[in-house]
């Protein structure tokens, strides 16, 4: 569990009450302790009038503001605030005004802001709607969900979460002292029958008597209205659209200040997998994040035949030295060595081979920032780089030089172009690991994954030498033979300071 002290929702109401900001938690506060330890999300009502001042602060308390899915509401914004020790983001939902209404979109708007803020309560330090108030406001919200069609059709499953919310409340305040605060607000209880909205809402049940009664209660609370009927339908249009887009995926929002790319690089045995899996786990459950394994990019349509073509190749010259090694056994004899004609490494299934995967990777890459320009935030594993020979980079001029060729050859000159071409990413995290302990990792591992010793001493020379340069980026080096939960919890650490400091949309 996150103290509340210390978590980053906790650290912007204090903020807000030193700079005298007026505000109110105004629904969910029978569970504040769940939502600062990151289950669940904290409405946070602040004065209009100083709406971008508290955008300002939840800036300084290093909350990452997101872009709502579907048709964006000016009224309300969404900020998520990550901690290294912790694996659920803080989600504060900050409204200008008292916006509410169905689940999908916000449909009406109730002008008690004033009382709401005014009437506010202390709970441990927090200032919170008065419970009269949030049980009145919350009837009227679960009227209007009732008496909605499209509500039922998307959400009628919910309504035993709606029956719930309900008996926390009442532990806390009585239906008259709800009815005696609506009153004051210009809602009598006799025109929304309080007791009868109330029961229906304990009971459950959607009865046809329940629907009728939730349209009743709509048109009462019809001047309250945001949208116009055909405004609503388009809203809710598109809000489905959305959450079919999105249907058996976690559902994730865009950061607003525009998406990164951060690439986590490192040679094998040094924990790169594992710390990548964790970082799209951890950053998933708020932000719109995406995963690229640029080390091993997807085949292209357009390269596929000459994947297909080396294996075959391959076949063809081994059947070729062997029907030569055979005619040539006696004179191989005569010389004391072995006469049977090597494929050459560097020959033109290789160089076709280095160019297919040079184009999948700036594929890739350039995917990966379009990505980025949509607000996503996209975690690398591995990335690309110009130095010849090392890990993810130009592999012809490298035998361009071991050959002591006096000039790159066209098939070299068109793989650096590739290369060249790939936009650096935002933050690279480099993961370094002594050899020692990345020979014993690697002698751990499962059957099929481990390398031979020299195998993967080779592989650490060549990532040795993978730097990205001329280019600023920032980039942050990790001793990973820690243990895994100080690792983590550093690499969570960049990423925190990439999306804080990085406030510049694309």
């Amino acid at each position: 569990m996150v103290s509340v002290a210390s978590s980053p929702a906790r650290r912007f109401l204090a903020a807000l009450d030193e700079r005298g900001l007026l505000y109110c938690v105004w629904k969910g506060t029978y569970e504040l302790s769940r939502a600062f330890d990151g289950y669940g999300d904290l409405d946070v009502l602040v004065d209009g009038d100083r709406i971008q001042e508290a955008r300002e602060v939840l800036r300084e308390a290093g909350l990452i503001e997101a872009r709502g899915l579907g048709t964006t509401d000016p009224a309300t914004s969404h900020h998520f605030g990550f901690d290294p020790s912790h694996n659920h983001p803080h989600h504060v939902h900050l409204y200008a005004s008292l916006v509410t209404g169905e689940s999908l979109i916000q449909t009406h708007r109730f002008p008690f802001e004033e009382t709401l803020l005014e009437g506010a309560v202390n709970d441990k330090g927090i200032r919170v709607a008065d419970p009269a108030a949030e049980l009145g406001i919350f009837i009227l919200r679960a009227m209007i969900k009732y008496g909605s069609l499209l509500e039922r059709l998307w959400f009628g499953s919910r309504r035993n979460d709606l029956k719930h919310k309900a008996r926390l409340l009442l532990q806390r305040t009585s239906e008259e002292a709800a009815g005696a605060w609506l009153g004051r607000v210009g809602v009598p209880p006799d025109e929304i029958q309080l007791r009868r909205s109330l029961d229906i809402v304990l009971g459950g049940h959607v009865s046809i008597p329940a629907i009728r009664h939730g349209r009743s209660i709509r048109r009462q609370l019809r001047h309250f209205r945001r949208y116009s009927p055909g405004e609503r339908l388009r809203r809710y249009g598109a809000r489905l659209v959305d959450r079919l887009s999105t249907m058996g995926r976690r559902r994730q929002k865009p950061r607003a200040a525009g998406g990164v790319v951060i690439a986590i690089v490192g040679a094998d045995a040094s924990g790169k997998s594992t710390l990548v899996r964790d970082t799209v786990d951890w950053l998933g459950g708020a932000l719109a994040t995406r995963h690229a394994h640029v080390g091993k990019p997807p085949t292209r349509l357009e390269t596929l035949p000459f994947r297909l073509a080396r294996p075959a190749a391959r076949r063809m010259a081994t059947f070729l030295k062997a029907g030569r090694a055979s005619t040539k056994t006696g004179s191989a004899s005569a010389k004391g060595s072995d006469s049977v004609p090597r494929m050459k490494r560097h020959g033109a299934m290789a160089s076709v081979r280095a160019l297919s995967l040079a184009w999948e990777r700036n594929r890739l890459v350039r995917r990966i920032h379009r990505w980025a320009r949509k607000g996503y935030v996209v975690v690398c594993d591995r990335y690309t780089s110009l130095v010849p020979g090392a890990m993810d980079s130009p592999r012809l001029a490298a035998d361009s030089r071991a050959h002591r060729a006096p000039r790159p050859t066209a098939s070299a000159r068109l793989e650096r172009r590739l290369y060249a071409a790939n936009p650096p990413p935002d933050l690279v995290i480099r993961l370094t690991v002594p050899i020692e302990v990345a020979l014993e990792r690697n002698r751990q591992r499962g059957k099929g994954e481990v390398h031979s010793d020299e195998d993967l001493i080779a592989r650490h020379e060549g990532f040795h030498r993978w730097r990205i340069e001329g280019l600023a980026v920032d980039s942050v080096t990790i001793d990973t033979s820690e243990d895994l939960e100080a690792t983590r919890a550093a690499v969570r650490t960049a990423v925190i300071h990439l999306l804080q400091v990085q406030n510049v949309s694309r």
